[in-house]
């Protein structure tokens, strides 16, 4: 699978993960606050065909704000997980 191909392949499995209505671990959608564990996203993203590693740590960014490197993300009661966009690079070696 050509590296292009890929890189959109994840991006739309991300943007579908983090979808408040069919998102989440069980695809059952996000509930109203509680916390994304980043290494449920690792496991999202490692879970794609074609992803062998992921090198160095993702950014992630909340009401831009980056925040640390491995942290969950805790939401308010009334916050609901959503993704509007996401930058990724797939490299071959």
């Amino acid at each position: 699978i050509a590296a292009t191909a890929l890189e959109q392949s994840l991006k739309q499995r991300l943007l579908d993960y983090f979808h408040p209505l069919k998102g989440g671990t069980d695809r059952n959608g996000w509930s109203f606050g509680g916390t994304i564990y980043f290494s449920s996203t690792y496991r999202e993203i490692l879970s794609m065909p074609g992803i062998v590693r992921i090198e160095g740590d993702l950014i992630t960014i909340v009401d831009d704000e980056i925040q640390q490197p491995c942290t969950d993300i805790l939401l308010d009661p009334d916050e609901l997980a959503y993704s509007e966009d996401h930058v990724v690079k797939v490299v071959y070696q």
